[in-house]
C-alpha cells in the first residue's frame, strides 16, 4: 500500500493466503480492524506489528498457525480483541499476551493447547471474555488467571482433556455469567 493515512479495516479473510509480507503495514499507521481468517497462513512473521497501526480487533482465526511469536501483539495497547480459534497452536504464554491491559475478548478455541504457562492471562485485566473450548487441555487452575477473575463474565472450557479442575474456580470469577 502507498501511504493511506485513512485506511482502517482490511479484511483479507477467505483467500489463500500463505504467508504475510512485513511491510504490509508500513504506510497504513490508522488500521484498527484487520482480519486474516480462512486462509492458509502457517507462521507468523514477529514483526509483523511492530510500530504499525492502531489495532482493535484482529482476526487470525481459521488458518494453521502453530506458534505465537513473543512479542507479538505487545505494542498494541488499544487491542480490544483477538480471534485466533480454528489454528494448530500448542501453548500460549504470558510473554505473547503482555501489554495487554485494554483486551477484553480472546478467542482461543479449535486448537492443540494441551497446557497453559503459569499467570497466561494475568496481565490481561478487562478480559470479559475467554474461549479455551475445543482443545486439548488436561487442567485449568486460577494460577492461569491470577487478577484476571473478577472480569471475566464468560469462561468456555467445554470439550478439552480436563481431569482437574479446581474446587475454588467457579467461586473465585465474581463476574461470571457463563461457564
Amino acid at each position: 500500500f502507498q501511504y493511506t493515512s485513512k485506511l482502517e479495516d482490511i479484511d483479507f479473510s477467505h483467500n489463500n493466503i500463505k504467508s504475510i509480507n512485513v511491510s504490509l503495514f508500513i504506510c497504513t499507521p490508522n488500521i484498527q480492524y484487520i482480519s486474516f481468517s480462512h486462509n492458509s497462513i502457517e507462521i507468523l512473521p514477529p514483526d509483523l506489528l511492530k510500530q504499525r497501526g492502531k489495532f482493535i480487533v484482529i482476526d487470525l482465526s481459521y488458518n494453521n498457525i502453530q506458534e505465537i511469536p513473543s512479542d507479538f501483539f505487545s505494542n498494541h495497547l488499544e487491542l480490544r480483541n483477538i480471534t485466533l480459534s480454528h489454528n494448530q497452536i500448542v501453548t500460549l504464554s504470558h510473554v505473547q499476551l503482555k501489554n495487554l491491559s485494554n483486551l477484553e475478548s480472546i478467542d482461543l478455541s479449535s486448537n492443540r493447547i494441551e497446557e497453559l504457562y503459569y499467570e497466561v492471562f494475568s496481565n490481561l485485566t478487562s478480559l470479559r471474555y475467554l474461549n479455551l473450548e475445543n482443545n486439548k487441555l488436561k487442567t485449568f487452575t486460577l494460577q492461569h488467571t491470577i487478577f484476571t477473575t473478577s472480569n471475566i463474565s464468560v469462561l468456555l472450557l467445554s470439550h478439552n482433556h480436563l481431569t482437574t479442575l479446581a474446587y475454588n474456580i467457579v467461586f473465585s470469577f465474581t463476574a461470571l455469567t457463563f461457564l
